[in-house]
């Protein structure tokens, strides 16, 4: 199980502005959307980081995602750019760790295999303090769950476990070859009824082939997305706020999380036009996104 593991993770590889506790982060990587953002920590929710708008106006409603990283690691803060960049337009984002991957027993790169516990909590959490004190902003009815390369499996395998989560975000990730570690991961992308996106970083993404394959592998009738942007495995996370995968994925949440038709728009336009998932260079292919119906906030 051990040996199992290491080659899963190698593959793999005003609300709360008012206040803002340690290892908050208001700087000059707070995100270009309408709403600075900075990233904090709560003590009633031990082991995650908190990415949201410093100080967002009164009525603004933030939906949620819940991230997890890259290697399955508990380092919150490796892509924080990116991260700050997606609540800068109006999200909240609860990254499973700590800044730096601080205080986790085997220290900066403390990675497990991919249970979803963390992003469980992470919702299981805002779920109970969504709309109350610091949090009233928050909308717990819209949570979306996503994550990079083994992170995506903890997204997936916890969309499993927990109802609050409504859609599947997958970053540069495919699940391993079936094996009796892996095919209940494969089992739930085959039975996934909840709107799944794919984000791939082309034929230099190793993730890329098994990506490909789950895509395939998803419900007919289950809407779902799929892009490929030629940039590796890593893709663009550590540009300046996140580069062309965070205009991505900025794009899908406002979307599926707020209902906003420029941004549904951007996946579902054929043509290779300015202000497109394909104009952006992405290579695309999607079906059933026709069902996929959000009340605009």
């Amino acid at each position: 199980m051990k040996l199992i593991s290491i080659i899963q993770v190698a593959f793999a590889l005003s609300a709360i502005g008012a206040n803002l506790p340690r290892h908050s982060q208001p700087d000059l990587l707070s995100g270009t959307g309408p709403y600075p953002a900075a990233y904090t920590q709560d003590d009633t929710l031990l082991n995650h980081t908190i990415f949201s708008p410093i100080s967002p106006p009164p009525g603004l409603k933030l939906p949620v995602l819940l991230w997890a990283q890259s290697g399955c690691t508990r380092n919150s803060t490796f892509f924080a750019s990116f991260l700050l960049e997606v609540a800068s337009h109006g999200f909240m984002v609860i990254a499973d760790g700590d800044p730096d991957g601080r205080d986790q027993p085997l220290g900066r790169f403390y990675a497990y295999w991919p249970f979803p516990q963390g992003i469980v909590e992470g919702g299981a959490w805002i779920v109970k303090n969504a709309g109350i004190g610091k949090y009233a902003n928050v909308d717990a009815t819209r949570i979306a769950a996503a994550g990079h390369s083994c992170g995506a499996i903890q997204a997936l395998w916890a969309s499993a476990q927990s109802e609050e989560i409504k859609h599947i975000g997958v970053f540069n990730s495919g699940i391993l070859n079936e094996t009796i570690v892996t095919r209940p991961q494969l089992e739930v992308v085959s039975k996934t009824k909840r709107p799944i996106f794919y984000f791939l970083g082309g034929p230099d993404d190793y993730a890329r082939p098994n990506g490909e394959r789950d895509y395939s592998n998803i419900p007919a009738s289950t809407p779902k997305w799929k892009g490929n942007f030629a940039s590796g495995h890593y893709g663009t996370y550590l540009q300046p706020h996140g580069g062309a995968f965070a205009v991505a994925a900025t794009r899908w949440l406002e979307w599926v999380l707020r209902g906003n038709k420029t941004s549904a728009a951007y996946f579902t336009t054929t043509a290779n036009v300015t202000g497109t998932a394909q104009g952006d260079r992405w290579l695309v292919e999607h079906a059933q996104l026709d069902k996929l119906k959000v009340k605009p906030i």
